[in-house]
This record gives structure tokens, C-alpha cells and sequence, in this order.
């Protein structure tokens, strides 16, 4: 999977949040839409001593990019296995323009060492309340694309499963 990885190290000067957006542009969005956001992600070196938190962010702006409001989605269990990780939010302001996926870091007190590698697989934004499969350019030619969502629905498992909601595993091999 195509991935970039964040390194953040020194020593801070303080408890303060450092965001990075996955996109240099934003998408349009209007008040009203429910938005998703998800990545995939895992640290990859270092550790998260003397960092308070690390979050997924979806940040409602205006035509302008000027912040309006967000959706904070703690980023748990990013040490061991790789995670996906999902923000959603209704545009809820009359002002809304745009919509951008990011991700922070907090550190924890002032004068302390941070040195920690996140490795981001996927960064997606959806008009959608779910998370969809991920979407890859085709190889070689990378670019912005967009399809409809893809919900699956299962009829067959109920009553015990409800559709609606929950997670199938599945593992398949060879049929002899």
C-alpha cells in the first residue's frame, strides 16, 4: 500500500498541537453533507513518550479555508498492527465551503523529548457517513478519484447479524 511516513522529533517548547493536512487543497463541501475521513497508520519508529495524544481530524472551513469546526478521532493502538482510523462529520454551519482530513500530534509538557515515526497508509475523504474500500489511481499515474460509495449489504446472516452495523471476517484459500 502506498504510504508516507511523519517523523516528529526534538525537544517541545511547550504543550502545543502540531496538524498537518494529508492535502495541500481542500474539497469543496457544503452545510448539511456528512463527510468520512480514514487512514490507515502505525508507528513505525520511536515511540509516543512525552506525546499527549495523536488524533485524526476533520476540519469544517469556509470558502476561504478559515476553520469553522472539526471531528477529533483519537489514533489508538498505533503501536502494534496497522489500524484504519475514521473521523465523520456534518457540515453544520451556514458557512461552509470546504472540508480537509488531517491529523495532529500534542506534546505533552514543555522541555521534553519527542521523537516518533506515524506511518500513514491511504488517506481517503469520502462524501459519505461510512468509510469506503480504499480508492488507487491506477499504477504509475497518480491522481484524485472518485467513484460511488460502496456499502456492502448482507441478507443472509440475520437475525443474529445486523447488517447495519459490525464487522465479517473472512479468509479464503484455494478450492480443490
Amino acid at each position: 500500500m502506498p504510504y508516507v511516513d511523519v517523523r516528529l522529533y526534538g525537544t517541545s517548547t511547550g504543550t502545543q498541537e502540531n496538524s498537518f493536512a494529508f492535502e495541500a487543497t481542500q474539497a469543496a463541501a457544503v452545510q448539511n453533507q456528512v463527510w468520512s475521513g480514514n487512514v490507515f497508520a502505525r508507528i513505525v519508529a520511536g515511540s509516543l513518550n512525552n506525546v499527549g495524544s495523536v488524533s485524526l481530524r476533520l476540519q469544517e472551513l469556509d470558502g476561504v479555508g478559515a476553520y469553522l469546526g472539526e471531528s477529533v478521532t483519537p489514533l489508538v493502538n498505533v503501536l502494534g498492527s496497522l489500524q484504519r482510523h475514521n473521523a465523520t462529520r456534518k457540515m453544520l454551519s451556514a458557512s461552509t465551503g470546504k472540508v480537509a482530513l488531517a491529523f495532529s500530534i500534542y506534546a505533552s509538557a514543555a522541555s521534553v523529548a519527542v521523537d516518533v515515526t506515524i506511518r500513514f497508509y491511504l488517506p481517503q475523504l469520502c462524501l459519505s457517513a461510512q468509510m469506503g474500500s480504499p480508492i488507487l489511481p491506477p499504477v504509475g499515474a497518480p491522481a484524485v478519484a472518485t467513484r460511488a460509495c460502496d456499502i456492502p449489504v448482507c441478507t443472509q446472516l440475520a437475525p443474529w447479524f445486523n447488517p447495519n452495523e459490525g464487522t465479517i471476517l473472512f479468509e479464503g484459500g484455494p478450492y480443490n
